[in-house]
């Protein structure tokens, strides 16, 4: 569902958002269509935003201080 994740992340490959069931139907044919450049897209946007290196050292650096 659309959260206003789009505000940080760029939606369309790898990321699909909607707001109704319409929407919802409409981003898995999508998937479907192209799983290949989806599945690529939502791989590096796991690696580049919430890769454990990226993501783990802030964190506890605001724990430890």
């Amino acid at each position: 569902e659309d959260t206003g994740l789009e505000e940080f992340l760029s939606a369309g490959e790898g990321l699909i958002t909607f707001n109704d069931l319409p929407g919802a139907i409409t981003g898995v044919e999508q998937i479907n269509a192209d799983y290949e450049r989806h599945r690529r897209g939502a791989r590096a946007l796991a690696e580049n935003i919430f890769s454990t290196e990226r993501i783990l050292p802030p964190f506890l650096d605001a724990a430890m201080n």
